[in-house]
């Protein structure tokens, strides 16, 4: 992952910043020299200082968190998925979220709200969510140092136009064939914002089937991991397991659930992220 610096220390006021450069949020922007080399991407889960970090599609994402502006070092550098950097551009970095695709971003402080285009990945900060451009910043109101408290909702419709572009055009990230880790599965508190996606095909599977919206908790490879999750969670609420082989390695998929509405669904979600499973979702 290329080494990007942080730019909030920098003396540039924001405020100072013009908009140059187009919204690029269409797929015709791609035919650009800018984008000649951005791919759809959602690579392979990654592990940065410890923390295990799980790139998925995630068409029900909303989160609230902390958000700063950022600079690539270099006057050219490439995002995660292969643009060039413009700050003059509404574009963000996030952790976990597909590449390209694109999100709401609003400041809850003042009650600004821009669309911008997750190109890269970071902030490789745990108290921090995201971080946009020097442009998205400055139309956010955004301070020139220092984070505020941003709203990310996913826009699924027009992410998908974006990625169906690319897809259909041969532009993919390939992943490498990789063994799962054992590291990955098997940290306890390490759950996946979705599934892993991995390059090999699903061999087998035996799955619980109930109907009613759920929670997913992650996938894990250690069955002593999932008796612990089931033990710190069962008298709360309820928990089903189904499993997977991937890559001739099974995975034990913990969810919660089923409940009868999605409003249930919702309220447990977020009780779960209070406890710290900040990655949980909605499952289809």
């Amino acid at each position: 992952m290329k080494k990007l610096l942080f730019s909030c220390a920098m003396a540039l006021t924001l405020s100072a910043c013009t908009s140059n450069g187009p919204l690029f949020h269409s797929w015709e922007d791609y035919e650009t020299e800018r984008a000649s080399g951005a791919v759809y991407k959602v690579e392979e889960p990654y592990e940065v200082k410890g923390v295990w970090y799980f790139p998925a599609e995630q068409t029900n994402y909303s989160e609230k968190g902390l958000a700063s502006w950022y600079m690539p070092v270099g006057d050219s550098a490439l995002t995660a998925n292969g643009e060039v950097y413009d700050a003059n551009l509404l574009t963000a970095r996030h952790k976990t979220l597909p590449m390209p695709s694109l999100v709401k971003i609003t400041n809850l402080e003042n009650g600004k709200e821009i669309v911008a285009r997750v190109n890269d990945r970071g902030p490789m900060v745990n108290n921090r969510l995201m971080d946009v451009s020097q442009e998205a910043a400055r139309q956010l109101g955004m301070p020139s140092s220092g984070t505020v408290l941003v709203q990310v909702d996913y826009l699924a419709e027009e992410s998908a136009a974006l990625r169906d572009k690319l897809v259909s055009e041969g532009r993919v990230y390939q992943a490498e064939q990789t063994t799962v880790k054992e590291a990955l599965l098997e940290a306890p508190e390490a759950v996946p914002a979705n599934e892993p996606i991995y390059n090999g095909a699903v061999e087998t599977a035996s799955t619980v089937v109930l109907t009613g919206p759920k929670v997913r908790l992650g996938a894990f490879g250690d069955p002593n991991n999932v008796k612990r999750l089931q033990n710190k969670l069962g008298a709360d609420m309820p928990l089903q397991t189904s499993q997977v082989v991937r890559n001739g390695k099974t995975l034990t998929i913990v969810e919660a659930g089923p409940f009868s509405t999605k409003a249930e669904a919702q309220k447990a979600l977020t009780k779960l992220k209070a406890k710290g499973y900040k990655d949980a979702y909605l499952a289809k």
